[in-house]
């Protein structure tokens, strides 16, 4: 009976002791899970920041096509513009060789 009880002992111990080593790695386990959440958080976030950083690109990139419109529109009329002017310019040269032949015959020679 002194046997059994010294068994009973001894595996009363080393029950204990494992015990304490789950209880260890129960804790490590809710440790690396507490940070597995928080890391999970901060992704949550960034992906969020990314999400919005995209929404802006996006924005941007819209604007920056409605502005190239723009251009493009005020680019052509300026083109309309210039090539009115010209074609002004044209008669106003061939205005001014009318008004040089005119004159011409009014001309004496004085010489």
């Amino acid at each position: 009976m002194g046997k059994q009880v010294e068994q009973i002992s001894a595996a009363a111990e080393e029950l204990n002791s494992l015990s304490g080593n789950m209880v260890s790695v129960i804790q490590q386990i809710n440790r690396t899970i507490e940070e597995n959440a928080a890391a999970t958080e901060a992704m949550s976030e960034s992906s969020s920041l990314v999400s919005v950083a995209i929404e802006n690109v996006g924005g941007v990139a819209e604007e920056n096509s409605a502005l190239a419109e723009e251009v493009s529109a005020s680019v052509e009329e300026m083109s309309a513009g210039v090539e009115e002017v010209l074609a002004s310019a044209q008669s106003l040269a061939e205005m001014s060789e009318g008004l040089e032949k005119s004159v011409a015959a009014f001309k004496t020679d004085d010489n």
